[in-house]
């Protein structure tokens, strides 16, 4: 059996390396990347290709959000999981504050 390949995306490395052993310890899923910002996490799933990512929504610089719509936007996105530990307030404002992502 394929084991379905996982993208890990959380700017806290301590939270990457808990999923990551959360994941494996289960027979059928391997950690293929890692990244801990929005750029890492696009720049990741283009090299490794993962059937799903795990991204926090809270990341320094552009949201989860937007890395999953960047993801997307390249024809060839991956279904996602997106998870953070913020309140919605705390989001809403997050996502004001940052621009979106834009390939120049």
């Amino acid at each position: 059996m394929t084991p379905v390949r996982i993208l890990l995306v959380d700017d806290h490395p301590v939270v990457r390396e808990g999923y990551r052993r959360l994941l494996e310890r289960q027979a059928g899923f391997q950690v293929c990347a890692e990244a801990e910002d929005a750029m890492q996490a696009y720049c990741a799933y283009k090299d490794h290709r993962p059937d799903v990512a795990i991204m926090d929504i809270a990341l320094p610089g552009a949201s989860g959000l937007e890395a999953v719509r960047h993801i997307y936007g390249s024809g060839t996105g991956t279904p996602g999981c997106s998870r953070s530990a913020c309140t919605p307030a705390r989001l809403s404002r997050s996502r004001r504050s940052r621009p979106a992502h834009r390939d120049t």
